[in-house]
């Protein structure tokens, strides 16, 4: 299996408390990925330098937008040898006070092509900050003490963003030049931009149609350039491939040469409209840039740009990338699936439970687990079992991982499903293949987040963040293109950083849209995917027009009994009982008027006499006199062919499990209509269950199984 060589980290989460001086700082270059990090280390007082404090940063509000960028004024006193500069590293996050961990989401590494040398100064812009917002700026210079790989510690400016204004914002919408005149894409994106209109009133949509080559790329670079301020434009969703940009590092030897190359594929390079850190080579049409291999050398000549590096976005961004290997009509039938389920979501005709789903294959997820409960929004944080121990080096087959994984996606509603594990294009570890996700009876979740290597190489086949999101209700997928390491200390799980102070979860918990979560969280790393609408956000508790105490779905012989009650009705019209297959096509099988207005609690039942064969899923439409309307939770149930695994009923002496539903069974709980458990058995033989003791009436048989379900029976004991 071949990849491109690249590599993408997230940057070192710096505690805010430390302040200029108190600590020393080591520039070193990771040995895989090649990128600069910043190493903070104890600073011995023989290599403090008497001139520390020559160097001063002041912070203004920038003019144009005061309330997101600010202006960075760098002045080097006399007592630095400014030849000596080899680099300026420059990061912004909030300040939520000494001590709290919140995620570095801005980052710029200058090179000494950025210092105005007969002025002594440096002048920069940086954005992509929240109105109202604290915030501290922290300066690093490199190379003053005569190294080119130390420096003396931080410089931090505080500072707070104006209020925000209300301004009109613009959206790119930019599409495949071949998808123009395609009618079926042309209207879903018409509805997207009328559904737009709705809901972000001061937000304009404007079509980009693009050709995949150089010359419209850097058309698109340069509108976004000359018009992000004028415009204020401020999301950007790709709606093809066509405008990603490749992207080279060339490393050099001491002697000029290269020495090893770099690529990677980007749509990133477009939410930075501040700096070109890249050359365009039109003979080879890719974006390159230099440096060189020894990081504390002094070049002979400094062959990086100004601006040499950054993760530094202002323009939040979204994408929906059909996999290159389908067909022209597979790949418009794609987009066109996506954004119908986007406008049955906007219309409240799809919802999700406030759960979420994490797993890490690499350490403990439990603090994770404890973050996500601690947000308050979930009503639960759940975890996938594990069969084998967990090894930093494994990717290959894990059954009880595997099964458990889909058997909670595919059965079970999230909002958030979380992932770290290895990964490739077309193999996510623990046995997941594009058939596993296609295969699944339902998928939920309204967004997916994959820490793994290469899920989301849009180039390859099928890629597996694009199979995530061309599936059930899926809405938004976070994955990488190419290789990826996350960065942890003392055994925590690199999952911890989305449910951070400022963590992309807990900003979405907020109400913030999917793209800007992760933007303001920790910005965009070149190789980030992140697929579906840049605006969809996590919805607000649906107001019901019902107060629902309970709703269950029961299977009694080849029937399902689906039954519910209420403790309160207000305008209440009517209810639909509705089933599925996939979670995606629901079909109505029943109605039933409600009690319009009560404050009494109310039974309802009905019986579905035709169940699909397998998976089936079942939520109730509570609708209002006034036409509006909400879900309930879904409840699913599983019928198998061939004669019942539970026998017989009515029964008036033993029950009997056959051998295939025993070997599954884990324990056994019997309750009486009333709900008082009568019998309670953690094994099952084939002697069955007797029933001799219980009296005649209805009882409901909960089977908890190996796998973690639960199956519920109604067995009738009659004499």
């Amino acid at each position: 299996m071949k990849f491109n060589v690249y590599f993408i980290i997230t940057f070192l989460f710096f505690s805010a408390s430390v302040s200029f001086g108190q600590k020393g700082l080591q520039l070193v270059v990771d040995s895989v990925t090649h990128e600069y990090k910043v190493v903070e280390t104890p600073l011995k007082s023989s290599n403090k330098r008497t001139a520390a404090r020559d160097i001063t940063v002041t912070v203004t509000p920038h003019a144009a937008k005061p309330e997101s960028m600010i202006d960075i004024h760098m002045e080097i006193g006399a007592g630095t040898n400014i030849e000596e500069i080899s680099s300026i590293y420059l990061t912004i996050i909030p300040d939520c006070g000494d001590g709290c961990m919140q995620n570095g989401f801005a980052h710029i590494w200058l090179s000494p092509r950025a210092i105005n040398k007969t002025a002594r100064t440096v002048d920069l812009v940086m954005g992509g900050m929240q109105a109202g917002k604290d915030y501290r700026l922290m300066t690093a210079v490199f190379g003053v003490d005569g190294s080119a790989c130390s420096g003396d510690g931080w410089i931090i400016n505080p500072f707070r963003t104006d209020n925000a204004v209300k301004r009109q914002e613009k959206m790119l919408l930019v599409i495949n030049e071949e998808w123009r005149s395609t009618a079926a894409i042309q209207e879903k994106l018409d509805q997207y931009i009328a559904d737009v209109k709705v809901t972000r009133p001061n937000l304009s949509v404007e079509k980009f149609h693009m050709e995949s080559n150089s010359f419209d790329k850097n058309r698109l670079f340069e509108y976004i350039r000359q018009n992000h301020l004028t415009d204020n434009i401020t999301y950007l969703f790709f709606i093809g491939a066509n405008a990603a940009t490749t992207s080279t590092r060339h490393l050099l030897n001491d002697a000029g040469n290269i020495e090893m190359t770099f690529s990677s594929s980007t749509f990133s390079r477009y939410t930075h409209p501040l700096y070109k850190h890249y050359i365009y080579d039109a003979e080879n049409d890719e974006m390159r840039t230099y440096k060189y291999l020894n990081t504390c050398l002094y070049p002979p000549q400094e062959v990086r740009e100004a601006v040499f590096e950054q993760t530094n976005p202002l323009i939040s961004m979204g994408m929906v990338i059909p996999a290159p290997n389908l067909t022209p009509q597979e790949k418009v039938s794609y987009v066109t699936d996506y954004f119908t389920k986007l406008h049955r979501f906007r219309k409240r005709e799809i919802s999700f439970d406030r759960k979420v789903l994490i797993t890490d294959g690499f350490v403990d997820e439990q603090n994770v687990v404890a973050m996500a409960q601690a947000n308050g929004r979930w009503s639960s944080a759940s975890t996938v079992a594990f069969g084998l121990e967990k090894d930093a080096n494994y990717s290959g087959e894990d059954a009880i991982w595997k099964a458990d994984y889909l058997n909670k996606l595919g059965t079970q509603s999230y909002e958030i499903m979380s992932l770290n594990v290895h990964g490739s294009p077309d193999y996510q570890s623990f046995g997941i293949y594009k058939e596993d996700i296609n295969s699944l009876p339902a998928l939920n979740t309204q967004v997916i987040s994959l820490s793994s290597c290469n899920l989301g190489s849009y180039g390859w086949g099928n890629y597996l963040g694009g199979e995530y999101l061309g599936k059930g209700n899926v809405l938004n997928v976070n994955c990488y293109s190419d290789l990826l390491l996350l960065i942890t200390t003392n055994g925590a799980s690199a999952l911890e950083y989305e449910y951070r102070n400022n963590g992309a979860f807990t900003l979405m918990s907020q109400g913030y849209a999917f793209s800007d979560a992760y933007r303001y969280a920790a910005g965009y790393v070149e190789s980030q995917v992140l697929l579906g609408d840049p605006l969809a956000t996590l919805r607000d508790s649906d107001p019901l027009p019902v107060v629902l105490k309970d709703f269950n779905v029961t299977a009694e012989g080849r029937t399902a009994q689906v039954s519910w009650s209420t403790t309160s009705e207000t305008k209440s019209a009517h209810f639909e009982v509705q089933r599925s297959k996939n979670g995606s096509d629901w079909k109505q099988i029943g109605k039933m008027d409600s009690q319009g207005e009560s404050a009494a609690e109310h039974f309802y039942s009905f019986t579905d006499c035709q169940p699909y064969s397998g998976q089936n899923l079942y939520r109730l439409k509570m609708v209002d006199l006034d036409g509006t309307f909400a879900y309930s939770e879904i409840r699913n149930l599983r019928f198998e062919g061939g004669e019942e695994a539970v026998y017989p009923n009515p029964v008036s002496d033993k029950i009997y499990f056959d051998a295939e539903m025993r070997g599954q069974i884990k324990s056994v709980t019997v309750a009486d209509i009333a709900g008082k458990i009568v019998l309670r058995v953690t094994s099952v033989s084939d002697q069955g269950i007797s029933v001799k003791s219980f009296g005649t009436g209805l009882y409901l048989l909960r089977i908890s199984k190996m796998d973690g379900s639960t199956e519920v029976k109604k067995v009738l004991v009659n004499r």
